[in-house]
């Protein structure tokens, strides 16, 4: 290889890398890769394998696209198969000859009729772990792959390993996001569910409550007074919840209006000085006169 032929590989390198950088279609990409790997080897063919998760065997993942059809079914044995074997080891591999070769299977031969003579194949691999093989098969001109075919086929793995890695990581975030949705979704209907079953017994209490208040003698009205008030407090929580759902989902909108932070300490005041009474706590305020009005949601 002179000199002329390096500088333009290395042009094309430069090339596909920067094509990976802006593209996030790896099988377009992929297919630059084999398209690639034959021109700068000087072969007939080129694709690249996987391990397919459900049988365990290498599947075709990008090929020509005249043997695309013929390929699609296609599971090479890892542990029959010269690209097997290459997945394996992590290692690349050049055999001259595949007749003479006991690990070259025929099987992909066989189904898209095409002869192999020579092949030449490296692994795929991102930080330590296998992604897949590249293989580029029969030399122009009877010729045989050499150690410069070998650097340049393991510089196109490099790039297709960051493709498929990328590939691999959009999936899992995808995946996270569609988790996300369905547990937002589950939050969603469980605020609905228990904003609807705290509302019946909520409407009970307060009902009780108001005839109650007309019932009683006039110095027990303030206790029920903080049952209702406590009461309310409840259902506003609950009507807060329900409201914050729906801002979030962009359903409603906040409903400011002023109110008194006097007002506000009174009332938790008097909410717990009966309790804090009875096991023997005293509480107090001292609120200044200068009341403090805050805008608020409704």
């Amino acid at each position: 290889m002179n000199q002329n032929e390096r500088i333009r590989h290395l042009e094309y390198l430069v090339g596909l890398a920067r094509n990976l950088s802006e593209s996030l279609e790896v099988d377009a990409f992929l297919q630059l890769i084999i398209s690639a790997a034959c021109e700068m080897t000087g072969s007939e063919v080129a694709s690249i394998l996987e391990p397919a998760e459900e049988s365990g065997q290498l599947h075709f993942l990008a090929t020509p696209w005249f043997h695309r059809d013929l390929l699609r079914s296609v599971k090479v044995p890892i542990e029959a198969s010269l690209a097997g074997w290459v997945f394996q080891n992590v290692k690349p591999i050049i055999v001259a000859d595949v007749t003479a070769e006991p690990r070259h299977y025929k099987g992909v031969d066989e189904a898209d009729g095409f002869e192999t003579r020579s092949l030449l194949a490296a692994p795929i691999v991102y930080k330590g772990e296998t992604l897949g093989v590249l293989e580029a098969a029969n030399k122009a001109g009877q010729e045989h792959y050499t150690e410069e075919d070998v650097s340049l086929l393991e510089s196109l793995a490099a790039l297709a390993a960051i493709a498929m890695q990328n590939t691999r990581q959009m999936s899992k975030v995808k995946e996270s996001f569609d988790e996300m949705g369905q547990l937002d979704q589950m939050k969603s209907d469980f605020i609905a569910i228990a904003s609807h079953e705290l509302r019946t017994p909520l409407g009970l209490i307060l009902g009780h409550a108001a005839s109650l208040r007309e019932a009683v003698a006039e110095e027990q009205r303030p206790d029920v007074d903080i049952i209702v008030r406590n009461a309310m407090s409840l259902k506003e929580i609950i009507d807060n919840i329900a409201n914050l759902d729906n801002i979030r989902r962009g359903i409603t909108k906040f409903r400011r209006r002023l109110a008194s932070m006097r007002r506000i300490v009174e009332e938790v005041l008097d909410s717990f000085v009966e309790e804090a009474h009875q096991k023997g706590v005293s509480m107090s305020a001292d609120i200044s006169s200068d009341d403090l009005i805050v805008e608020c949601d409704a």
